[in-house]
């Protein structure tokens, strides 16, 4: 029989690697891989459909049909277009540059502190304003 035994040193490095990780994205951010669901991590621009993944994600995505040759290129499970080829990927800046404005306004609420209280006012009374009636 099989037992199964949780691996916390490898969540714990699952997680480090995962920028993100316990944190409500924003569904702009989040990967349009159906297996994926995390924030982008390298987001790479499909070139098929104009849809951005992670470029770990790509494999997942872009698969081989039985009966294609590898050089005719691959099958994209997000539009279905075919002849897709890893190569034609390329970085999406514009969305990196996003995604770490992101992370570091996250960051930086994070490390501000919360509910400082400003300057407080006392009210203190002269001793003339207490003597008149």
């Amino acid at each position: 029989f099989a037992r199964m035994v949780p691996q916390e040193k490898v969540f714990e490095e699952a997680t480090k690697r995962n920028p993100g990780a316990g944190m409500d994205v924003p569904d702009e951010l989040v990967c349009a891989a159906p297996l994926c669901g995390r924030m982008y991590r390298e987001p790479v621009l499909l070139t098929c459909c104009g849809n951005s993944i992670c470029s770990e994600c790509a494999p997942s995505v872009l698969v081989n049909d039985d009966g294609l040759d590898d050089n005719a290129g691959s099958r994209c499970l997000l539009c279905g277009e075919t002849g897709v080829k890893v190569d034609s990927l390329f970085p999406n800046k514009q969305l990196r540059r996003l995604i770490a404005t992101y992370m570091d306004e996250t960051a930086r609420r994070a490390a501000s502190p919360v509910n400082t209280p400003g300057p407080v006012a006392v009210m203190t009374s002269s001793p003339a304003a207490e003597a008149s009636p």
